[in-house]
């Protein structure tokens, strides 16, 4: 029974002896493809680090998001916040250029809102802003960026500390950019994780074709050079994406993958290009000439 290309390419990445073997039997689709699946495994670890990503609105807004006082705790805890409105107290606790306040829809129109490079957000006269409009949240800092959301369609539980208010405002506005940061999360990591790939697939592949021409067929040897590499990085792949996941940790999974994958593509190296060395007839030679 003819075995299936999923299970040669699996049984064919065990160890370097099966590596050498199974070189010649896989042909460049099939390559391609194996490329495009230890891609999908090291992307795994990454697509689950979803809190990493809500967490980068308080490295874009460093300031604003330090606006919070124990005053302004208070007055936020008499608002309320469902089915993307906001109702409530309302307030303005202003100190120096900045401001934390809950506005009517009077208020938010009276304000003096810039909008400009496409995304960025200023509030005209306040270096740090927090603004609870009736629909909107305005956030801006005094780094020149800042940003407008609408609420949550549930209801916002009351906020009970510092750390309350700026989780929320962080997670809120992940969700309302989610499908955007997300494609963006999702090309820089591939665009770093294919390059990478093809760095050392290359760079190996090119290794082997110039040192082992004479054990790789000549019609072939490109293709078995390639094969070789992506058979050597099938368990450290797998490894790596497992470890990223368990350790919640990506980039950790991505350097575990790059050190098994090296020592895979050693042995593989040394299986392919050690000469054979009969020891009893070298033993033989030695004896004949005397030594």
């Amino acid at each position: 029974m003819k075995e299936s290309f999923v299970i040669r390419y699996f049984k064919g990445m065990v160890s370097p002896k099966k590596i050498v073997e199974t070189r010649s039997k896989l042909n460049w689709i099939q390559l391609v493809i194996i490329f495009l699946f230890l891609m999908a495994l090291l992307l795994t670890p990454f697509s689950l680090q979803t809190t990493a990503q809500e967490n980068q609105l308080k490295q874009a807004l460093p300031h604003a998001m330090n606006l919070v006082t124990k005053q302004d705790l208070s007055d936020l805890n008499q608002m309320q916040i469902q089915n993307q409105q906001k109702t409530g107290r309302l307030f303005a606790n202003k100190r120096n250029q900045n401001v934390v306040a809950s506005v009517n829809q009077n208020g938010w129109n009276r304000l003096n809102i810039r909008h400009h490079n496409g995304t960025d957000y200023q509030l005209t006269g306040y270096r740090n802003a927090i603004i609870f409009g009736p629909r909107y949240l305005l956030v801006t800092d005094q780094n020149g960026k800042g940003v407008m959301m609408r609420y949550p369609t549930k209801k916002v539980a009351r906020f009970q500390s510092k750390d309350e208010v700026v989780q929320f405002v962080s997670q809120n506005w992940f969700n309302n950019h989610r499908l955007t940061m997300q494609l963006m999360f999702l090309f820089i990591e591939t665009s770093i994780i294919a390059a990478l790939m093809l760095l050392i697939t290359i760079g190996a592949s090119a290794i082997f074709d110039l040192t082992c021409r004479h054990k790789l067929s000549g019609q072939h040897r490109i293709r078995q050079s390639v094969a070789i590499v992506l058979l050597s990085a099938g368990l450290p792949t797998i490894v790596a994406m497992i470890l990223g996941v368990m350790c919640k940790d990506a980039m950790f999974g991505l350097q575990v993958q790059a050190a098994l994958w090296v020592l895979y593509l050693v042995l593989a190296f040394w299986k392919l290009a050690a000469p054979k060395v009969s020891v009893n007839r070298e033993l033989k030679k030695m004896v004949w000439r005397g030594e």
